[in-house]
Protein backbone atom coordinates (compact mmCIF):
# COMPACT_ATOMS: atom_id res chain seq x y z
CA UNK A 1 0.00 0.00 0.00
CA UNK A 2 2.75 2.31 0.66
CA UNK A 3 4.40 1.80 -2.49
CA UNK A 4 1.26 2.10 -4.30
CA UNK A 5 0.62 5.78 -2.82
CA UNK A 6 4.26 6.41 -3.80
CA UNK A 7 3.74 5.10 -7.71
CA UNK A 8 0.35 7.30 -7.64
CA UNK A 9 1.46 10.09 -6.07
CA UNK A 10 4.55 11.11 -8.38
CA UNK A 11 4.89 14.60 -9.99
CA UNK A 12 7.59 15.08 -13.22
CA UNK A 13 10.09 17.03 -12.36
CA UNK A 14 9.92 19.04 -15.45
CA UNK A 15 6.46 19.58 -14.35
CA UNK A 16 7.19 20.63 -10.40
CA UNK A 17 10.22 22.92 -11.82
CA UNK A 18 7.69 24.79 -14.20
CA UNK A 19 4.93 25.40 -11.10
CA UNK A 20 7.96 26.98 -9.25
CA UNK A 21 6.07 26.60 -6.00
CA UNK A 22 8.81 24.92 -3.88
CA UNK A 23 11.73 27.76 -2.75
CA UNK A 24 14.16 28.42 -4.47
CA UNK A 25 16.67 26.45 -2.84
CA UNK A 26 14.75 22.99 -3.45
CA UNK A 27 14.01 23.83 -7.04
CA UNK A 28 17.58 23.90 -7.52
CA UNK A 29 18.38 20.65 -5.93
CA UNK A 30 15.70 19.21 -8.24
CA UNK A 31 17.78 20.76 -11.14
CA UNK A 32 21.22 18.62 -9.17
CA UNK A 33 19.64 15.62 -9.49
CA UNK A 34 18.48 16.21 -13.10
CA UNK A 35 22.25 16.60 -13.87
CA UNK A 36 23.56 13.63 -11.59
CA UNK A 37 21.18 11.41 -12.86
CA UNK A 38 22.57 12.19 -16.26
CA UNK A 39 25.87 11.80 -15.20
CA UNK A 40 25.52 8.48 -13.63
CA UNK A 41 23.87 7.12 -16.75
CA UNK A 42 26.78 8.48 -19.64
CA UNK A 43 30.01 8.51 -17.18
CA UNK A 44 29.21 6.15 -14.44
CA UNK A 45 27.60 3.10 -16.93
CA UNK A 46 24.20 3.64 -14.68
CA UNK A 47 21.46 1.86 -15.62
CA UNK A 48 18.91 4.24 -17.83
CA UNK A 49 15.16 4.06 -16.68
CA UNK A 50 12.65 6.91 -15.45
CA UNK A 51 13.98 6.47 -11.99
CA UNK A 52 14.68 10.33 -10.49
CA UNK A 53 12.91 11.79 -13.20
CA UNK A 54 9.82 12.08 -10.78
CA UNK A 55 8.78 13.65 -7.20
CA UNK A 56 7.25 12.46 -4.09
CA UNK A 57 5.92 14.72 -1.25
CA UNK A 58 6.72 12.69 1.69
CA UNK A 59 4.58 13.88 4.81
CA UNK A 60 7.83 14.19 7.21
CA UNK A 61 11.18 14.06 6.42
CA UNK A 62 11.77 10.34 5.67
CA UNK A 63 9.94 7.82 3.53
CA UNK A 64 10.51 5.01 5.29
CA UNK A 65 11.63 3.21 8.58
CA UNK A 66 13.73 0.27 8.99
CA UNK A 67 14.02 -2.05 11.43
CA UNK A 68 17.30 -4.04 12.33
CA UNK A 69 18.62 -6.87 15.11
CA UNK A 70 20.91 -8.45 16.76
CA UNK A 71 22.10 -10.80 19.33
CA UNK A 72 23.16 -9.02 22.40
CA UNK A 73 26.43 -10.73 22.59
CA UNK A 74 27.51 -11.79 19.46
CA UNK A 75 27.66 -10.32 15.65
CA UNK A 76 24.43 -12.53 14.61
CA UNK A 77 22.43 -10.43 12.94
CA UNK A 78 18.75 -11.15 12.70
CA UNK A 79 17.42 -12.06 8.76
CA UNK A 80 14.57 -11.67 7.04
CA UNK A 81 13.16 -13.47 3.99
CA UNK A 82 11.34 -12.10 1.38
CA UNK A 83 10.51 -13.15 -2.03
CA UNK A 84 13.35 -11.95 -5.17
CA UNK A 85 15.52 -10.36 -3.19
CA UNK A 86 16.06 -12.91 -0.51
CA UNK A 87 17.65 -12.68 2.75
CA UNK A 88 18.42 -9.16 4.45
CA UNK A 89 19.25 -7.89 7.84
CA UNK A 90 16.28 -5.13 7.90
CA UNK A 91 12.67 -4.88 7.19
CA UNK A 92 11.07 -2.03 6.16
CA UNK A 93 7.59 -0.11 7.09
CA UNK A 94 6.33 3.10 5.33
CA UNK A 95 5.33 3.99 9.02
CA UNK A 96 7.18 4.52 12.13
CA UNK A 97 4.77 3.21 14.00
CA UNK A 98 4.42 -0.35 13.33
CA UNK A 99 8.48 -0.51 13.17
CA UNK A 100 8.60 1.03 16.32
CA UNK A 101 6.09 -2.14 17.68
CA UNK A 102 8.30 -4.69 15.34
CA UNK A 103 11.31 -3.51 17.26
CA UNK A 104 9.73 -4.17 20.57
CA UNK A 105 8.42 -7.67 19.67
CA UNK A 106 12.07 -8.49 19.01
CA UNK A 107 13.61 -6.84 22.26
CA UNK A 108 10.46 -9.05 24.20
CA UNK A 109 12.90 -11.89 22.68
CA UNK A 110 16.01 -10.75 23.67
CA UNK A 111 18.01 -8.95 20.81
CA UNK A 112 19.62 -5.45 20.27
CA UNK A 113 16.86 -3.41 17.94
CA UNK A 114 17.20 -0.70 16.08
CA UNK A 115 15.00 1.58 14.05
CA UNK A 116 16.90 3.70 11.64
CA UNK A 117 14.63 6.69 9.97
CA UNK A 118 15.22 5.93 5.65
CA UNK A 119 15.06 9.62 3.15
CA UNK A 120 15.84 7.32 0.35
CA UNK A 121 15.50 3.87 -1.05
CA UNK A 122 15.71 1.78 -4.32
CA UNK A 123 13.42 -0.45 -5.32
CA UNK A 124 16.24 -2.23 -7.54
CA UNK A 125 14.27 -1.39 -10.87
CA UNK A 126 11.11 -3.14 -10.12
CA UNK A 127 9.66 0.66 -10.42
CA UNK A 128 10.83 4.16 -11.33
CA UNK A 129 11.93 5.60 -8.39
CA UNK A 130 11.23 9.51 -7.66
CA UNK A 131 12.96 11.81 -5.61
CA UNK A 132 11.56 11.71 -2.22
CA UNK A 133 10.56 15.93 -0.67
CA UNK A 134 12.95 15.02 2.53
CA UNK A 135 16.02 14.49 -0.08
CA UNK A 136 15.88 17.91 -0.77
CA UNK A 137 16.94 19.17 2.61
CA UNK A 138 20.02 17.89 2.28
CA UNK A 139 24.08 18.99 1.06
CA UNK A 140 23.86 19.22 -2.39
CA UNK A 141 27.11 17.12 -1.93
CA UNK A 142 24.93 14.41 -0.13
CA UNK A 143 21.88 14.59 -2.13
CA UNK A 144 24.20 13.70 -5.35
CA UNK A 145 25.65 10.75 -3.49
CA UNK A 146 22.24 10.03 -2.36
CA UNK A 147 21.14 9.76 -6.11
CA UNK A 148 24.19 7.46 -7.47
CA UNK A 149 24.22 5.26 -4.35
CA UNK A 150 20.06 4.27 -5.38
CA UNK A 151 20.60 3.87 -8.86
CA UNK A 152 23.49 1.62 -8.44
CA UNK A 153 21.29 -0.83 -6.31
CA UNK A 154 18.86 -0.46 -9.30
CA UNK A 155 21.57 -1.75 -11.98
CA UNK A 156 23.39 -4.19 -9.32
CA UNK A 157 22.09 -6.37 -6.82
CA UNK A 158 22.98 -9.48 -5.77
CA UNK A 159 20.24 -11.47 -3.97
CA UNK A 160 20.86 -12.42 -0.24
CA UNK A 161 24.11 -10.35 0.21
CA UNK A 162 23.43 -7.21 1.59
CA UNK A 163 26.99 -6.03 2.78
CA UNK A 164 28.48 -6.49 -1.15
CA UNK A 165 25.65 -4.51 -1.99
CA UNK A 166 25.80 -1.63 0.54
CA UNK A 167 29.78 -1.34 -0.16
CA UNK A 168 29.38 -1.17 -3.86
CA UNK A 169 26.47 1.41 -3.72
CA UNK A 170 28.60 3.28 -1.15
CA UNK A 171 31.61 2.95 -3.56
CA UNK A 172 29.37 4.30 -6.72
CA UNK A 173 27.85 6.89 -5.06
CA UNK A 174 30.68 8.31 -3.08
CA UNK A 175 33.26 8.27 -5.83
CA UNK A 176 30.71 8.99 -8.54
CA UNK A 177 30.10 12.36 -6.83
CA UNK A 178 33.24 13.38 -6.55
CA UNK A 179 33.71 12.84 -10.52
CA UNK A 180 30.82 14.87 -11.48
CA UNK A 181 31.73 18.35 -9.04
CA UNK A 182 35.26 17.84 -10.31
CA UNK A 183 33.38 17.44 -13.50
CA UNK A 184 31.38 20.66 -12.97
CA UNK A 185 33.88 22.99 -11.62
CA UNK A 186 36.75 21.53 -11.39
CA UNK A 187 39.15 21.03 -7.89
CA UNK A 188 37.91 24.54 -6.34
CA UNK A 189 34.00 23.02 -6.38
CA UNK A 190 32.70 24.00 -2.98
CA UNK A 191 30.48 20.90 -3.25
CA UNK A 192 33.23 19.23 -3.92
CA UNK A 193 34.80 20.61 -1.03
CA UNK A 194 31.96 19.62 1.43
CA UNK A 195 32.06 16.23 0.03
CA UNK A 196 35.54 15.58 0.82
CA UNK A 197 35.22 17.31 4.10
CA UNK A 198 32.05 14.60 4.86
CA UNK A 199 33.86 11.49 3.31
CA UNK A 200 36.66 12.32 5.95
CA UNK A 201 34.27 12.97 9.00
CA UNK A 202 32.82 9.31 7.96
CA UNK A 203 36.54 7.70 7.76
CA UNK A 204 37.41 9.11 11.13
CA UNK A 205 33.41 7.66 12.37
CA UNK A 206 34.29 3.71 10.53
CA UNK A 207 37.74 4.13 12.34
CA UNK A 208 36.64 4.74 15.59
CA UNK A 209 33.52 1.56 15.02
CA UNK A 210 36.05 -0.82 13.76
CA UNK A 211 37.89 -0.20 17.13
CA UNK A 212 34.91 -0.59 18.91
CA UNK A 213 33.82 -3.77 16.83
CA UNK A 214 37.38 -5.26 17.80
CA UNK A 215 36.94 -4.96 21.45
CA UNK A 216 33.71 -6.34 21.34
CA UNK A 217 34.67 -9.14 19.70
CA UNK A 218 37.23 -10.21 22.08
CA UNK A 219 34.28 -9.75 24.70
CA UNK A 220 31.76 -11.24 23.09
CA UNK A 221 34.75 -14.19 22.28
CA UNK A 222 35.93 -14.52 25.83
CA UNK A 223 34.95 -17.54 27.81
CA UNK A 224 33.66 -15.20 31.13
CA UNK A 225 29.38 -15.02 31.99
CA UNK A 226 26.77 -13.74 29.86
CA UNK A 227 26.20 -11.43 32.80
CA UNK A 228 29.68 -10.07 33.05
CA UNK A 229 29.73 -10.18 28.53
CA UNK A 230 26.64 -7.90 28.92
CA UNK A 231 28.28 -5.44 31.51
CA UNK A 232 31.57 -5.16 29.65
CA UNK A 233 29.82 -4.39 26.68
CA UNK A 234 27.77 -1.59 28.08
CA UNK A 235 30.78 -0.14 29.52
CA UNK A 236 32.57 -0.34 25.88
CA UNK A 237 29.46 1.26 24.40
CA UNK A 238 29.44 4.02 26.80
CA UNK A 239 33.16 4.76 26.28
CA UNK A 240 32.65 5.14 22.56
CA UNK A 241 29.28 7.61 23.18
CA UNK A 242 31.56 9.80 25.31
CA UNK A 243 34.24 9.43 22.89
CA UNK A 244 32.04 9.91 19.93
CA UNK A 245 30.35 13.34 21.43
CA UNK A 246 34.04 14.85 22.95
CA UNK A 247 36.28 14.20 20.31
CA UNK A 248 34.81 14.06 17.10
Amino acid sequence: GGQLSILTGREPIEDVLAAGELPARELEQLRLVQQVRLFGIAQCGLKESDSYTSFYRTEGDYVAWNVSACEPDAFAPYVWTFPFVGALPYKGWFRPEPALEEARELAREGLDTLVLPVPAYSTLGWFDDPVFSGLLQDEPSSLAETVLHEMTHATVFVSADADWNENLATFVGQEGARRFFLARGGPSDPDLLELGRGQHDQEVITGALRELQQDLWRVYESSGPRALKLQLKQALVDRFRVCMATEV
